[in-house]
């Protein structure tokens, strides 16, 4: 055998042996994303898990729990009888996420709440509202950031003006809410967070949720603060500058 020959046998070995290689890289890989998707299933009496029990046979609801990676877990519970979704939350760590399916213990469905049209970038929530709800300060003033064509300020020298002052704002908000009839059946109550900017016409832009109590809730709070009227625009050195809020919207059943 010439030196030619000896070399590519050796090549043909060793291009054999990266194969087999990267074919059992390729199936292990393959096989650990299986198992990450593979849902932990639970099973219940009633759909919100206060009586949970070990076999399928004595349960009427089953919760099926999955990674869906990158920060993202996902819970769905099915009616067994028939196999029908009456509950869906998502959460990219501990922020609601993706499409919920709202329903009471009886698996009686309220809703359908999308919470990546609520909720707030990740960054809002973590720095604004944490720093303002752990300080036990006021958080209806908070957050700096840059947004479009220029920054946001948290305070001004002339702070921006709801029509009519805090009062009409109050009123406002209380007058176009609309409290949702399956929350009030459930005695749900609770105080909803939302951010939004007064830009510089005075105009209310990229208002959402910072903190939620409820999904059906936090849709009505942040559908009210879309409908805000244009407000007297933030000055800051004779000039009119976006402001940041965070208001709270508290809904109350006394």
């Amino acid at each position: 055998m010439n030196n030619g020959d000896f070399n590519s046998s050796v090549n043909k070995r060793y291009l054999h042996s990266m194969k087999t290689v990267l074919f059992l890289l390729a199936l292990l890989t393959s096989s650990r994303i299986l198992l990450a998707q593979e849902p932990i299933v639970t099973y219940s009496r009633d759909v919100m898990w206060e009586n949970p029990v070990k076999k399928a046979e004595k349960a009427f609801y089953r919760m099926e729990t999955r990674d869906l990676g990158d920060g993202r877990t996902s819970t769905e519970v099915y009616r067994i009888l028939d196999n029908k979704l009456v509950q869906r939350r998502e959460y990219h760590h501990d922020r609601p996420s993706g499409k919920w399916v709202i329903c009471d213990k009886f698996a009686n469905i309220g809703g359908e709440v999308d919470y990546d049209d609520l909720s707030c970038p990740e960054r809002s929530y973590s720095d604004s509202l944490r720093e303002a709800v752990s300080e036990n300060r006021d958080p209806s003033v908070k957050a700096k950031d840059s947004v479009g064509d220029g920054p946001v300020f948290t305070v001004v020298e002339k702070m921006p003006e709801f029509p009519g002052g805090q009062q009409a704002l109050y009123s406002f908000i209380g007058q176009n809410v609309s409290y949702p009839r399956f929350c009030q059946d459930q005695s749900t109550e609770g105080i909803v967070y939302i951010s939004f900017v007064v830009d510089k016409d005075g105009s209310v832009i990229d208002a959402c949720v910072l903190r939620g109590t409820d999904p059906l809730l936090d849709q009505e709070a942040l559908r009210v603060i879309r409908l805000m009227p244009q407000w007297s625009p933030g000055e800051q050195r004779g000039k009119t500058v976006k402001v940041s809020y965070i208001l709270p919207v508290k809904f109350s059943l006394k």
